[in-house]
C-alpha cells in the first residue's frame, strides 16, 4: 500500500481505532507489520462502553502484547453475577470454576481499555496511529493501493 509521499509507507491500512483496530494494529506491530492505523475520533471524544466486560480467552490474547496484568489491575475481576428482574431472582453464575490463569469475566470501562491499547502501539516502531484522520478514498493498481487522508480538525488532505 502507498500512501501520499509525506506519510510513510504501510503493509496493512486498519480503519478504526475501537478496541479491535487498537488490538488488531498491536498484534501486527509485534510481528513487525508496517501497519497505519487511522481514527476519525478524537481521544477526547467520550467512548461509551458497548461490552459487559472481557472474557478469559480474550485475556489470553492479551497476554500476547503484554496487556493481559495491566488490563486486569485496571479492571474488576467478577467471579460471580447474580440475574434478576424487578421481582425475583432469575439466575446465579459462577464463574470462578473457569480454568486459570482468569477464573473470571473482567469487567473493564471501554475507554479505559483503549486508553491501554493505545499506549501499548508506543512499543512498536511499525506502527502509526493517526488520530482525527479518516480515509476518503482509495486507488488501487495491481501491485499497491493508495489512501487519501483528510484530518477531521481542518479538513486537509495527507
Amino acid at each position: 500500500m502507498n500512501v501520499p509521499s509525506h506519510s510513510p509507507a504501510a503493509d496493512v491500512l486498519v480503519i478504526g481505532a475501537g478496541p479491535v483496530g487498537l488490538f488488531l494494529a498491536n498484534l501486527l506491530g509485534r510481528s513487525g507489520t508496517t501497519t497505519l492505523l487511522l481514527e476519525k475520533r478524537l481521544a477526547e471524544t467520550a467512548t461509551p462502553s458497548m461490552a459487559i466486560g472481557i472474557m478469559p480467552p480474550s485475556l489470553s490474547l492479551f497476554e500476547s502484547i503484554a496487556l493481559a496484568e495491566p488490563l486486569v489491575r485496571a479492571g474488576c475481576a467478577v467471579r460471580s453475577a447474580v440475574v434478576h428482574d424487578q421481582t425475583s431472582t432469575l439466575g446465579r453464575l459462577d464463574f470462578s470454576t473457569l480454568p486459570a490463569p482468569f477464573p473470571f469475566i473482567l469487567s473493564i470501562p471501554q475507554g479505559e481499555l483503549m486508553r491501554l491499547l493505545r499506549e501499548r502501539l508506543a512499543d512498536y516502531s511499525t506502527v502509526r496511529f493517526m488520530e482525527g484522520c479518516e480515509a476518503i478514498g482509495l486507488r488501487q493498481d495491481t501491485s499497491s493501493a493508495t489512501v487519501q487522508v483528510r484530518d477531521v480538525r481542518d479538513g486537509t488532505c495527507k
